[in-house]
């Protein structure tokens, strides 16, 4: 999941944050790059045009993001990776997800070469704050940073994948990342996402498309979801992201969907090792 001003996240510049996101979270057909530039989301480069040094394909691609930069070596030594393959278990009552209070603001949405990428345009004083609100885990507050996509779903759910995986990418003032995992299926249009899929349709690399975007209706409010300790998904995978992966889907219209995979059909990591970490499901909240 560019930091800042949100280009918060070179979701990336270890995290430094976390999406440009859980990606976040975008690609074509052979894909890496719908866009001839491949990347994904959770770590979006800034957006500025510029070319992603990673792929999700070939010489480039998630196989060998570690040879790629000495910044990307926990891509390959990293233990606590994501995303994973998730299974069935009973809810923990007591467990509860963060609690979301998201606000409607203008934002900028733009095309960053690997996933098309939205965040709130007015922030606080620093980085830990931002006009989009937050969400807060245990009494903390961790500020909205962005939210990409990944097409398809990173995360699976009883060996099953989605057609999209959402990902709201928040931070503490410490740096510290909570990261919302939304799946997509095919089904009924979604008017809660209208308006982000209109700006991306208009949103490129170099011309950054600017709207209100309705993030408490995009973000669940009651929901349960899987939670465990990963990374983020795209180089430099760092180890900083507590997940939550909300256990039921929402839906899109095939027509919405077209407009995400149309940029990216093909932008996400592969499941990666669990390594004996604890995969928990909360209890709504």
């Amino acid at each position: 999941m560019p930091l800042g001003r949100i280009h918060l996240i070179r979701w990336i510049g270890a995290l430094s944050l976390v999406a440009a996101a859980f990606a976040l979270p975008a690609c074509s057909s052979d894909s890496s790059t719908s866009s001839s530039t491949a990347t994904t989301a959770e770590a979006p480069a800034a957006h500025d045009g510029g070319e992603a040094d990673w792929s999700y394909s070939g010489a480039t691609g998630p196989a060998n993001w570690s040879k790629l930069s000495p910044e990307y070596t926990e891509c390959k030594t990293g233990k606590e990776q994501s995303p994973i393959a998730i299974k069935p278990l009973a809810a923990n009552p007591n467990l509860k997800p963060p609690t979301v209070s998201y606000a409607t603001v203008k934002s900028e949405v733009f095309n960053n070469g690997h996933t098309v990428e939205a965040a709130p345009l007015e922030t606080g004083s620093n980085d830990s704050s931002s006009a989009g609100g937050f969400v807060t885990l245990a009494g903390r507050e961790y500020a909205l940073k962005q939210v990409h996509f990944h097409a398809h779903s990173e995360h699976t759910i009883s060996g099953k994948d989605f057609a999209l995986e959402l990902h709201f990418v928040n931070q503490d003032a410490d740096g510290n990342a909570v990261v919302l995992g939304l799946l997509v299926q095919p089904g009924a249009t979604n008017p809660d996402w209208q308006a982000f899929v209109d700006a991306m349709i208009k949103a490129s690399p170099s011309k950054p498309a600017e709207t209100q975007l309705p993030w408490s209706k995009m973000a669940p409010n009651s929901y349960q979801a899987y939670t465990y300790n990963g990374s983020l998904t795209t180089p430099p995978c760092s180890q900083v992201v507590e997940w939550f992966v909300v256990s039921k889907p929402i839906t899109m219209s095939a027509d919405q969907i077209a407009s995400f995979t149309g940029d990216y059909d093909h932008n996400y990591r592969p499941i990666q090792p669990l390594n004996g970490r604890s995969v928990r499901l909360t209890g709504s909240n």
